[in-house]
């Protein structure tokens, strides 16, 4: 039926708006024919499914029915397995009944009774002739049985008598010539109820047929049982019913549908044509030019639609950017990859992203940004519909941020370069310094000179600190430190800082101990040098900020899963105190709690800030308790995990020559006098001689002409540097190159990185480390047999 015919339109529609509440005029025959099509496949589908469920009720029924006759089968052969053959022959009279040997010969068969709640009777009947009498009887024992109180039993003695006594008997005598349990093909009916009745024979010691053990279900509980399947049958017929009325409905409401879509179609299309002026009308005024460009396989592309902003915001027509299929002001550097990116994008089937330039007909020229989405055409023309924006005042900002960005980076490396230029210059002399004042310890000295040493040390290891700590925060803030994971003695450690720090405390008439808990692990895995560090930060500030009373360390710790521990180091002391308003003030780097601190006890302002980074980097936590004129206590907890005591490394300071295995012939490459003089008397007095050269040049002719183990090579030489003798030794002596190590008064991490990069296998920094020498010269090997050393610590102190 047309549109015509079923819907009553008239002549008058004016609104291309469909409200949702509108229903077309629908004549009475549609209704009626509508719905005799919905009952009649309503019918069709209820009589399919009410065939079907007949079916499968039909088939469920006997698949119940197998089952409960397998089911007895399984436990008549059960319960005959469990009659005694030998015992149930001495039944033989009825006075036998409740004797011990019939309540033992029924025991087994009453449990049964009992886990088997289908059995309604289980007894045992003995062949008699042509005649079959009862033996057991598990019915006559209710209180006995959970369930079937009610049962009526058949004494020992009284035959059993059938309807059709002529054909059981015959099945009986078929079971027992099988010598299996067997189940009657028919239902059995006689005085007791109705039953379906399974049997099997059991047998003497001896193998004689002593019997016949019977399993009864009752046909109730069977019925019982299977009404389940009837009632779903009828169930399922009846949800049949109510699916087949439901699609009889649906049938009807589809065929009113279909005949309405045809006058929702005529809406569709005015809106469209609204929905177009819509779209037109915004792409008019939305910031920006919207277009549609199209690009065929063969290369051939253009504009089909440019909206009339393009004008008033770019300086171009968009009716000739369409008939000449491009962007007329585009700047020359730009025009060719308008297109040649949009053909990219066109072969990959991906959106397209164009950045460029216009020129303007005032000089100036402006940024535009370009962004569409492609859509595949039949005639294998890709569509794109898209946008061009103006991003001027975006690139203008990129750029001023690209300036302060190369301004920051630059004044970041003059920052660097000034520290690494700092620390080399100071360093380099402090090696003289503490190089000389260690070797004149080891002569014989005046009390005075004695003392004149200590200050020349003291002094010189304190602008060592003041060093160490400007480049430790600069690398924590670039993030160059790396942390060591080694064994050491904690307790070792702790009590050399007490012993190191104990004469400062002393000289304020302050007493300085500590208190290490017991249970704790002596050795454990961490970073022992930083450790050392914020320790002797922490002590440093108790003993400066207090003129007398007690600083006490103390050590506690809580273990966690094996190996770790949580361990809880404390410096309480009894000084000025801090206020509760410049606790969080103390650990701004060059910051102190008051103006005049640093005037009154010195110090850079460093200390704590550096605690807390490295504790930071360690996962730990730094905690301040304090009261103004009773004293701070400082608080780290770190997770540490203990070690065995064996696998914790000892290395002296001492300048006791070193036993060794074989002769090093070692060079030394070093353009500052002093520091020739300190290297070469420290090495003389650990037991090695020594060659001496001056710059780069003269390092790389000794190699070649002499045969060293090992070469400390200075960085900074003058003719060649250091990394660039080192290259060339290593180019051109291959695999009989000696090991070359740095030994430098550059201490940057960076620094220490490009000296592995050149090749060196060791980083040693000046001042130089009486330990970090030792132990590099005592693990050297000669060159056939060379090994690789870990690179030292870029921080030394001499102690």
């Amino acid at each position: 039926m047309g549109l015509a015919e079923s819907c009553n339109l008239g002549d008058s529609y004016t609104t291309p708006m469909l409200s949702s509440s509108f229903t077309p005029h629908i004549s009475r025959w549609v209704y009626v024919k509508s719905i005799g099509v919905g009952l009649v496949a309503g019918l069709v589908i209820w009589a399919v499914a009410a065939i079907g469920i007949g079916w499968l009720y039909h088939e469920a029924y006997e698949g119940q029915l197998a089952a409960v006759r397998q089911n007895l089968r399984h436990l008549a052969q059960l319960a005959a397995s469990q009659v005694d053959g030998d015992l149930h022959a001495r039944l033989q009279a009825p006075a036998d009944c409740n004797s011990s040997a019939h309540l033992k010969a029924v025991e087994p068969l009453i449990r049964l009774h009992n886990a088997a709640s289908e059995i309604y009777y289980l007894y045992t009947l003995r062949p008699q002739g042509e005649d079959y009498a009862f033996v057991l009887d598990t019915s006559l024992f209710p209180d006995r049985l959970m369930q079937h109180e009610g049962l009526t039993g058949s004494p020992m003695g009284e035959f059993y008598r059938f309807d059709d006594e002529t054909a059981i008997i015959s099945q009986m005598k078929t079971a027992i010539a099988s010598g299996q349990a067997y189940v009657f093909p028919d239902i059995i009916k006689d005085s007791y109820g109705t039953f379906i009745t399974a049997l099997a024979p059991f047998y003497s010691s001896d193998g004689a047929l002593e019997g016949i053990l019977g399993v009864d279900h009752s046909i109730q509980q069977f019925a019982a049982d299977s009404a389940g399947i009837r009632h779903g049958g009828l169930t399922a017929i009846g949800l049949a019913g109510l699916i087949a009325i439901l699609a009889s409905v649906i049938i009807a409401r589809i065929r009113l549908v279909a005949l309405r879509m045809a006058y929702v179609r005529h809406v569709a299309e005015v809106e469209i044509r609204q929905a177009e002026y819509m779209l037109r009308n915004m792409a008019e005024n939305v910031p920006g030019v919207i277009f549609r460009a199209y690009y065929h396989k063969d290369g051939r592309h253009g504009f089909t639609y440019m909206s009339v902003r393009a004008a008033e915001l770019f300086n171009f027509s968009a009716q000739v950017a369409i008939a000449e299929g491009v962007i007329p002001n585009l700047h020359p550097a730009d025009r060719n990859s308008f297109w040649e990116t949009l053909g990219a994008a066109a072969q990959q089937g991906a959106a397209w992203s164009q950045e460029g330039r216009l020129c303007m007909r005032d000089g100036q020229e402006r940024w535009w940004q370009g962004l569409a989405k492609p859509t595949m055409m039949e005639d294998e023309a890709v569509i794109f519909n898209g946008v061009l924006i103006d991003i001027s005042q975006r690139k203008e900002f990129e750029a001023r941020l690209h300036e302060a960005k190369g301004a920051a980076e630059a004044a970041n490396k003059a920052k660097s370069d000034f520290l690494a230029n700092m620390s080399h210059e100071i360093r380099t002399p402090l090696n003289g310094v503490l190089g000389m004042a260690a070797l004149l310890e080891t002569t014989t000295l005046t009390i005075e000179q004695t003392d004149c040493i200590e200050t020349i040390k003291s002094s010189s290891e304190l602008l060592l600190s003041v060093i160490s700590d400007i480049l430790d925060i600069s690398k924590i803030e670039a993030g160059h430190v790396e942390l060591e994971h080694q064994p050491f003695d904690l307790f070792l450690a702790i009590r050399s800082l007490i012993d190191l720090m104990r004469p400062r405390a002393e000289g304020k008439e302050v007493s300085l101990s500590f208190d290490y808990a017991e249970g704790l692990p002596h050795s454990v895995i961490g970073d022992e040098h930083r450790l050392k560090q914020i320790l002797l930060n922490l002590i440093g500030n108790a003993i400066k900020f207090t003129a007398q009373g007690k600083i006490v360390l103390s050590v506690e710790g809580i273990p966690l899963t094996d190996p770790d521990w949580r361990l809880h180091f404390r410096v309480k002391d009894s000084g000025i105190g801090i206020p509760q308003d410049k606790l969080g003030l103390i650990f701004e780097p060059f910051r102190q709690a008051h103006s005049y601190t640093t005037r009154e006890y010195g110090g850079t302002g460093l200390g704590l800030a550096i605690c807390q980074k490295l504790i930071g980097l360690m996962q730990g936590e730094l905690t301040v308790e304090s009261t103004v004129g009773e004293g701070s206590v400082f608080a780290v907890c770190l997770k540490l995990a203990s070690a065995p005591s064996s696998a914790t490394r000892r290395c002296t300071d001492s300048l006791s020559p070193i036993p060794q295995a074989v002769d090093l012939h070692i060079l030394l490459a070093e353009d500052n006098p002093v520091n020739q003089k300190v290297a070469s008397k420290i090495l003389e007095k650990l037991g090695y001689a020594v060659d001496i050269v001056s710059n780069g040049e003269e390092a790389v002719a000794a190699a070649l002409t002499q045969r060293y183990d090992l070469v400390l090579m200075d960085i900074q030489m003058p003719l060649m540097d250091g990394l660039t003798a080192t290259r060339k030794i290593l180019s051109q002596m291959g695999v009989r190159a000696p090991k070359i190590v740095a030994l430098t008064a550059h201490a940057m991490a960076e620094q220490a990185a490009e000296c592995r990069e050149a090749g060196m296998e060791g980083h040693l920094t000046k001042p130089l480390r009486i330990a970090d020498l030792k132990q590099l010269l005592g693990s050297c090997k000669k060159r056939s047999s060379r090994i690789e050393i870990p690179v030292s610590s870029p921080d030394p102190i001499l102690n």
